[in-house]
């Protein structure tokens, strides 16, 4: 695990935070965040979030709003091939709630998943073997894509926002 804080220069960092917690953002509501075996349904009424797809493998860039990741995805990907990148928006509850269930993001050969924190709150993501990484603005945390892992709701501010980005490593 590679834990990289102040990632963007921060003039990137303002620009790309402003527009993601800015009002025209587009945010879209799912009943489900994903579970441990892949499926998008869950039972737990409380089990909900606010997404938007900026890139994905079957479709390439989603809309005009990929633009805001391209720096980190310079930074980030390289030479390697992109599979998904996601915007995440879990609001504020009065405790701190896990968000699904203990989950791998792809499971694909050699892939690598990224989280970047846009805000920073009191929420956060927690490993399978018990790390726990805070929801710091500016922050990247890499991993092997088949580490389970989760995130908990923050109770300090209005929204946990993240970015999640899948990639295959060290493709040529």
């Amino acid at each position: 695990m590679e834990l990289l804080d102040n990632y963007l220069p921060q003039q990137q960092f303002v620009d790309l935070q402003n527009k993601i917690l800015g009002p025209h953002f587009p945010w879209y509501f799912n009943e489900y965040t994903l579970s441990p075996e892949g499926n998008y349904f869950s039972e737990d009424k409380n089990s909900y979030q606010f997404t938007h797809s900026l890139f994905n493998a079957n479709r390439g860039p989603t809309g005009e709003w990929f633009n805001l990741v391209v720096p980190i995805l310079q930074k980030l990907v390289g030479s390697n091939l992109i599979v998904n990148v996601k915007a995440n928006l879990n609001p504020r509850d009065t405790t701190h709630s896990i968000l699904g269930n203990f989950h791998t993001d792809v499971t694909y050969q050699n892939a690598k998943t990224a989280i970047f924190y846009c805000n920073t709150n009191n929420g956060y993501t927690e490993f399978d073997d018990g790390t726990v990484v805070q929801s710091v603005a500016n922050r990247l945390v890499i991993f092997n894509a088949d580490q389970m892992h989760v995130g908990y709701s923050c109770t300090d501010e209005k929204k946990r926002v993240l970015l999640n980005f899948n990639y295959i490593a060290n493709h040529a």
